[in-house]
Parts: C-alpha cells; structure tokens; sequence
C-alpha cells in the first residue's frame, strides 16, 4: 500500500503535462503512487503519460470521457490506495522536498490536513528543506481555517499545496461535478468536520500562469460562485452561525469581482449586473463594518454606495 497518493487531472496538457510528472516523481517518499486522470485529451497528454507510466510503475494512467477537474479528481480518490493524498494540476510543479516536508509535519502534529504555500513567483527550481520547514508549523482549526479562506486571507481556496488525509474523502465528502468553484464548494463542507489544520509556512507549489489557464478566461460558468456561495450562507446560517460574517464576505466579493470582470472583458449583461449588485447591496453595509474585511474589500464596498453606473465606471478606470 503506497503511504502518499498524488492525483493528477489532465486535459489537453501535453504542453506541461511531462514536467508536472517529473516534478511529482522526484519527491522523496519512494512510497507513492501518481494517478493521472485524463480526462477525455484530444492532443497528446495521453500518450505522454502512456510513456512515462510504462518508465516508471507508480504512474498509473486512467481514462475518462471529458467531465471537468471535479469529476477526474473524484475519479482519481476512488482508485487512491495511499493513507495521504495530494492534489496536483496538469500545469503546475511541486518543488523539490514538498511531499517530505508535509509529511513529516502530518506525521509530527497528527492533523488530518497540511496546508503548504504556493507561489506564482519562485523559480521552478526552488527546493524545499525539510528538515528546517518542518519546524516552521502553526496550528489552527478547521473552522478557523475555512475562516481565513472566506476572508481570502492568504489561505488558496483550491486544493493545491495540502496533505490530506485519505480517509477524510468519503462517499458524502467529493468534489461536486459539472461547476466552476468546486473547490469552494467542497471546503466549505470539509473544513469545518476537521479538528485542526496544520500549517507549513513555506512555498510546496509552483502555480503557473498563462493564458490558456481556465482561471485567466471569461466565463458565464464563473457565476457558478454566486450559487455556491448562496449555499454556504445557507448552511452555515444552520450549521455554523459563527462562520456567517466570513460567508457573507464572500459572497459580497464574488458579486464584485464578477463586475470587475465583466468590465475587464468589456461585456454587458444586464441581468447579470444586476443580479450582482443586488447582491453587493445587501451585503455592503456588513462588510464596511466588519473589522475582518480586506482593505480592498472595503474599498468595493464603500463605492459601491454611489450607484451600478458609478461602480462601472470605477472599475473601467482602475483597469486602464
């Protein structure tokens, strides 16, 4: 049984698909299997991995008709066989020594999640020293965790840069299929079940940008946040009242990041503006007052009392 399983959701990656392997297959722990999910490529992602896989035995290749990063993953943790599974995009690296130093913390504070760092701007080539970064933890609850990433407090929303436990993925616990901010979605669930979250404040992740990212293109599917988001005031208002402030926050500012990106993209959709700002106007006064709120927040908040039409213009003069 291997210790760590890594999995891998890949389409249409054959452009960094091979060095994301090797990145992965490089780490320390001997004892480990990497699940690569293809999920329905039309390039050559597949027969890359094919290779690779045939050169090394912890590589495991699965094949499933294009069904999005959700499905592939869920797809990935039904084969996993490891006590501790990390998640890794098809475009992205793990630096050198990630896996050993989240590892080593999991095993030392007993926590059934690491949460490393992830950077945009480190070389690639960065290594992680295990043995210094692994006394290098904070340790904080579930609940206060899910807090911090509602607030987008530095802690990333998706599940790049963690160690999980295996078992914490039961039938109840995967990611919801067929939506943008799955990640958000399952967090909000699995975070506040957890006892505590480790941290390891150093750099595991390398996170590429380019163009071709999902993350860098408009989408209609981005509204999926404000879905999301209403779910989770719904839960917590039950569930986790304490949470609420954290929730509302959230889905204030996905409201006006949809604004600004529209704007960016230089499109009019009035029901979708309109749908926002009825949203930022219910929660504007909360965040204005709420002592947790981001600066730039505040600042969105504060605008926003002007008007749609000024909040537009704003943002078209910010993105000048």
């Amino acid at each position: 049984m291997p210790l760590i399983s890594i999995i891998i959701p890949c389409y249409n990656s054959e452009d960094w698909i091979e060095e994301t392997i090797k990145s992965v297959s490089r780490q320390s722990p001997a004892d480990m299997e990497i699940i690569v999910v293809d999920d329905g490529s039309t390039d050559s992602s597949a027969a890359i991995v094919g290779r690779l896989a045939s050169q090394d035995s912890r590589i495991k290749l699965l094949h499933q008709p294009n069904a999005g990063p959700s499905a592939a993953r869920n797809a990935g943790l039904a084969q996993a066989q490891g006590e501790y599974v990390t998640f890794v995009d098809a475009d992205d690296l793990l630096y050198q020594g990630a896996l050993d130093a989240m590892l080593k913390v999991a095993q030392a504070t007993k926590a059934p999640i690491v949460s490393g760092e992830l950077s945009v701007n480190l070389l690639s080539s960065y290594q992680v020293d295990a043995e210094v970064e692994a006394n290098r933890i904070g340790i904080v609850s579930g609940k206060d965790f899910m807090r911090r990433m509602l607030y987008a407090g530095g802690n990333s929303a998706g599940p790049w840069a963690r160690l999980f436990e295996r078992r914490l993925f039961t039938a109840d616990m995967q990611f919801r299929a067929g939506i943008y901010y799955e990640d958000v979605e399952l967090n909000s669930r699995l975070y506040p079940e957890v006892e505590k979250v480790a941290l390891l404040k150093a750099p595991v992740y390398y996170y590429r940008q380019h163009s071709s990212s999902c993350m860098h293109r408009w989408s209609e599917r981005r509204l999926d946040i404000l879905d999301v988001t209403e779910e989770i005031i719904a839960r917590y208002s039950a569930d986790y009242p304490r949470l609420l402030p954290a929730a509302e926050n959230r889905r204030f500012a996905a409201a006006f990041n949809i604004l600004a990106q529209m704007t960016a993209n230089s499109l009019t959709l009035p029901e979708v503006e309109s749908r926002c700002y009825d949203i930022i106007k219910k929660y504007r006064a909360k965040v204005l007052f709420d002592p947790r709120s981001r600066f730039k927040v505040r600042a969105g908040a504060a605008i926003s009392c002007l008007g749609l039409k000024a909040t537009k213009r704003f943002l078209q003069l910010i993105e000048k």
